[in-house]
């Protein structure tokens, strides 16, 4: 659990992990990131009272959410690991136990996540999560997320996901941009994933979280930056949802860019730009001719490699 400034919210998200009922033992490792309120002072109360449980980790300083995570990362010893942020919680207490549970009878899978619902934490309406319409009880049980369908649709959310521990290297952990796409694209590597058809958790939406403080220029850039590294790290062979997936982070970020800095990062030879035929339109309302070409004959050079 990693937790920032989250006064108001961490004591929810330390109960959600508290109440679970399960028949094995489990440790709660918080990072917490130098937060400037009480949030410091709420873990140290349930430290005192779950010594045996709970382990905090304190920065002195604000290292960051990826860094503060990855640190946090390093810390865990189970042999399984469970993602909650300090302004999210769970809801049902047999979460662990039912993800557990499946992945030991199911050792080709690497991870699982289950539904979530949405806490508007203006109007306090709860709601679940419009892209599990598709998996309404009855309907279908579980699915299958690979490599080839992460994004599509985009189902694996950081406080559902149970993971074995072992499948993340010191490699991956040190790729520049690591977040949790990188991570569940680092398992998909090792194993499918497995979409498990319940409601486990509440994703708080609120005006103060880690993410959704910063400006959508900052977002778009570090979502890029994350793209980029994941297309250099990960084989690109047979999965053109990947090659997709950093287009569009790319075009989104270029719109806060400068025109010449757009030209510049559109017109590297490892964009794929012009190799899908779908965003022709879209790449020459953007990019001059002659970098198109560029692109063209870089791409030609790229497929005969």
């Amino acid at each position: 659990m990693i937790t920032y400034n989250h006064e108001k919210y961490i004591a929810d998200a330390i109960e959600g992990v508290l109440f679970q009922k399960t028949n094995f033992k489990i440790e709660l490792v918080i990072g917490e990131d130098g937060s400037s309120d009480r949030t410091k002072e709420i873990i140290r109360e349930y430290h005192n009272k779950y010594p045996n449980i709970i382990k905090p980790r304190y920065n002195n300083l604000n290292i960051g959410m990826m860094s503060n995570a990855i640190k946090t990362f390093g810390e865990c010893q189970g042999k399984y690991i469970a993602l909650c942020e300090g302004d999210d919680y769970w809801t049902d207490p047999y979460k662990l136990q039912k993800q557990v549970d499946f992945m030991e009878a199911n050792e080709n899978y690497s991870y699982c996540c289950t539904k979530f619902s949405i806490l508007n934490d203006n109007t306090k309406i709860i709601s679940e999560d419009e892209r599990f319409s598709i998996y309404s009880d009855g309907y279908v049980n579980d699915a299958e997320i690979t490599k080839e369908n992460l994004f599509d649709p985009y189902i694996s959310h950081t406080l559902t996901v149970v993971y074995r521990n072992h499948l993340l290297t010191n490699q991956d952990l040190k790729q520049p941009y690591f977040k949790d796409i990188f991570l569940y694209m680092c398992l998909l590597q090792k194993g499918n994933g497995k979409f498990l058809n319940f409601n486990s958790s509440v994703y708080r939406l609120n005006d103060n979280s880690i993410w959704g403080t910063k400006p959508k220029s900052v977002q778009a850039k570090q979502n890029f930056l994350t793209a980029e590294s994941m297309f250099n790290y990960f084989p690109l062979e047979n999965n053109k949802h990947l090659v997709k997936f950093y287009i569009g982070c790319l075009f989104e970020y270029c719109h806060y860019l400068p025109v010449h800095e757009k030209h510049a990062y559109l017109g590297k030879k490892y964009t794929f730009l012009y190799y899908y035929s779908k965003l022709k339109r879209g790449v020459k309302s953007i990019i001059p001719s002659t970098c198109i070409l560029k692109i063209q004959n870089n791409m030609k050079y790229y497929l005969m490699k």
